[in-house]
């Protein structure tokens, strides 16, 4: 969900109120419709076949800065990148979201009494693997070593067993909310295992854990690994953009990024490595998401 919401932001930065049309994949690496997120906008529609004498542009690398460059090749857009860039920004702040999830993610957090409630993101199932056949590739020297994490932890994923991984994360993440000065703290992740590791350790911390705004009891575990509807996965995104900082497991994933990115809030845990977040920072003279502040 997070590369796809980049990629709505970066082609309504470059567009703005030019009608445009495309297409929405439903399939499981998101399943749900366009609709299901997001309201009716003047000039932006869903279709699988163009209209007549439209120019059709492939931009399926969601990647926002590739984006910009091929549809400025086709349409001389007028901006610079530096432009863009505050645009995009603008763009992913005010993303169409259905009234009715925003709603319940502001509900959410309005009944939660702090000013310091961290939202941490465990991604233990897809992403973690993937990091381990990359390293494993990479020491056959079948591809090279997977750039949007440091060598120390292309290691950690690729050599230490599982159980190690997550309590090496585990003990970062606490001991960086425990930094920041937070009292509580909810965990929105896609593991129950991996949920209920880190909640045991945040109870040695003695942080006091927030319900999160979804049932997990109505939600699909296979193999422990919890399924969520395509609404439900956006609430829980406004959640942790509604949070007052966000801690990641996994600085390689966009979902926690870009919520961070439209709430305008830090991220406890070290800076992304992705590209484009450096290339906004660079053309901009700031970073996209808030520093943290301690004490």
């Amino acid at each position: 969900m997070g590369n796809r919401l980049i990629a709505l932001a970066a082609a309504r930065a470059c567009f703005g109120e030019r009608p445009v049309q495309f297409r929405w994949i439903n399939d499981a690496s998101c399943p749900g419709n366009y609709h299901d997120l997001f309201d009716e906008t003047p000039n932006w529609s869903v279709c699988d076949t163009p209209s007549p004498g439209s120019t059709v542009i492939e931009t399926h690398p969601w990647e926002p800065f590739s984006i910009f460059n091929s549809l400025d090749a086709h349409f001389s857009l007028g901006m610079t990148e530096r432009e863009f860039a505050f645009r995009f920004i603008q763009s992913l702040r005010s993303l169409p979201v259905r009234t009715a999830l925003n709603e319940k993610a502001t509900a959410w957090r309005n009944n939660i009494q702090t000013r310091k409630l961290v939202g941490v993101h465990l991604r233990r199932t897809d992403r973690a693997a993937h990091h381990r056949q990359q390293f494993r590739a990479f020491l056959m020297r079948k591809q090279g070593l997977n750039r949007e994490l440091p060598l120390y932890l292309n290691i950690m994923y690729g050599v230490l067993p599982q159980g190690m991984v997550h309590f090496v994360e585990n003990t970062h993440i606490m001991n960086m909310i425990k930094k920041y000065g937070a009292d509580k703290y909810a965990v929105f992740s896609d593991s129950m295992d991996g949920e209920a590791s880190f909640s045991k350790m945040m109870r040695v911390g003695k942080i006091k854990k927030v319900v999160p705004v979804q049932d997990h009891d109505n939600q699909i575990v296979e193999s422990n690994l919890r399924k969520t509807n395509i609404e439900d996965a956006m609430i829980e995104l406004l959640c942790l953009s509604k949070c007052d900082a966000i801690a990641q497991s996994n600085r390689a994933s966009t979902f926690s990024l870009v919520a961070a990115m439209i709430g305008g809030k830090p991220i406890l845990t070290p800076e992304t490595r992705y590209p484009f977040y450096h290339a906004i920072k660079a053309k901009t003279g700031m970073p996209p998401i808030p520093p943290v502040l301690r004490g």
